[in-house]
């Protein structure tokens, strides 16, 4: 708070920029919007209490206080930006349509820069990778329990799965609950950016989870790396959400239910023999995917603003 005043009283500002969780971002920004008599432009990368069951809340007073203030900052906000259309129509419903014309959709996207010099290769074994956590409904259990009914010995023999994050200890622990074959498993923590996008180029398929509940309004960060890596993906995902429609749009992969072991060990094995084959490269539509470069997302937004002075 007292850096923005400093900010505000020394600087001849047009506009104030908030972005949020956390949402106390969004509170800050609306008391010096208002203080100042400076216009606001609240960025919602998360639902606040639109996503937010009741319950979750210590008490009902809790929500009423949480629902009071977005009610304030999206009533003073000049302009409302969102990450997607899912999440921007969930606060259409919820205000019953008011605010619409606030209301702008500007995805996450992927840094260029980080794909400097960047060459997909070709391994020797089908290499499955999963980069980030597991939590809430993301879990490994059903990709895990796919992997381990495939009993075909070329299969056991080529594969090599991998899970990168921060969720090591959660993966080990599936892995010894859920995988009887002998598969080859790699598990490591966290790893720098630069080694993520070398890993993407090693593998043969990327794995994304988003399981069911919660996960189908937003797109997960890693995606929009995904897309740009030219790999296939695996997606365990509600196909009503946005990451399956971009997925389909993009021609980036195979959506899956989630929670539907046979489903997910079909999709396995049809990327296994399109490996197997030499025929698991992608013809992915590059017009689409370079729409979230970070750079015309940039673009986009200031395209936003300028429009609404």
């Amino acid at each position: 708070m007292q850096k923005g005043k400093k900010a505000l009283k020394n600087n001849d500002l047009d506009f104030i920029f908030s972005s949020c969780p956390p949402f106390t971002n969004h509170v800050i920004g609306h008391i010096l919007s208002k203080h100042f008599h400076v216009k606001l432009i609240a960025d919602f990368r998360d639902e606040w209490t639109v996503a937010q069951d009741k319950r979750r809340f210590p008490t009902q007073a809790h929500w009423k206080i949480h629902r009071y203030l977005e009610q304030k900052v999206i009533g003073n906000a000049h302009m409302l930006t969102t990450v997607s259309g899912a999440i921007r129509d969930k606060y259409l419903r919820a205000y019953q349509g008011d605010f619409s014309n606030k209301w702008h959709v500007v995805t996450n996207g992927y840094d260029e820069d980080d794909f400097a010099g960047y060459y997909p290769e070709k391994g020797a074994r089908f290499r499955v990778t999963y980069i980030g956590a597991f939590y809430g409904p993301r879990s490994p259990k059903c990709f895990l329990q796919a992997a381990n009914d495939i009993t075909r010995s070329d299969f056991i023999k080529d594969v090599e799965l991998n899970f990168i994050g921060w969720s090591a200890p959660l993966v080990q622990s599936s892995v010894r609950k859920y995988v009887t074959k002998n598969i080859s498993i790699n598990i490591s923590g966290h790893i720098d950016h630069s080694q993520v996008i070398r890993e993407m180029a090693k593998s043969s398929v990327l794995l994304l989870v988003v399981g069911k509940g919660g996960g189908e309004a937003t797109y997960p960060g890693k995606l929009f790396e995904y897309l740009r890596s030219a790999k296939p993906i695996l997606a365990l995902a509600s196909k009503q959400g946005v990451s399956a429609d971009l997925i389909s749009r993009t021609r980036a992969g195979i959506v899956v239910d989630p929670e539907d072991v046979a489903q997910i060990k079909n999709a396995l094995q049809k990327l296994y023999d399109n490996w197997k084959e030499g025929t698991l490269d992608m013809k992915p539509n590059w017009a689409e995917i370079k729409k979230y470069d970070r750079r015309a997302l940039t673009k986009e937004l200031v395209d936003i603003i300028e429009s609404a002075w």
